[in-house]
């Protein structure tokens, strides 16, 4: 099955929209992408400069209608996930090296129809 590009920038403009409310004006937002053909997987990683993901909460993030903050419906994250695992990949989030917090997304690498013959 192919991937659904729609719903792969939807998760990826999650994750983006989710580090940029957690720097909240004042930090940064970096993201990178890398294919690992060996491993046959494509991986996306949205890492921010905020304060990091509580160690009480970072098995509830993505819940659906879990949220930390004063607007928003706690969907964001819960999409993400289903995006991802129905691409067949995973998402997780761990602190960040030096503060805030990376999401790091995986998923698999389908060489199409046509590159085979």
């Amino acid at each position: 099955m192919p991937a659904d590009a729609e719903q792969l920038t939807q998760a990826l403009v999650n994750l983006v929209i989710n580090a940029i409310q957690a720097v909240d004006r004042d930090g940064t937002v970096e993201v990178s992408a890398r294919a690992d053909a060996a491993r046959g997987k494509f991986s996306i990683a949205v890492r921010d400069s905020g304060p990091g993901i509580p160690e009480d909460q970072q098995s509830a993030i993505f819940e659906p209608f879990f949220t930390t903050k004063a607007e928003g419906s706690g969907l964001g994250l819960w999409i993400v996930q289903q995006i991802i695992t129905a691409h067949g990949g995973t998402v997780g989030a761990a602190g960040a090296h030096g503060g805030g917090t990376v999401f790091a997304v995986e998923l698999p690498l389908r060489r199409s129809e046509a590159a085979h013959g």
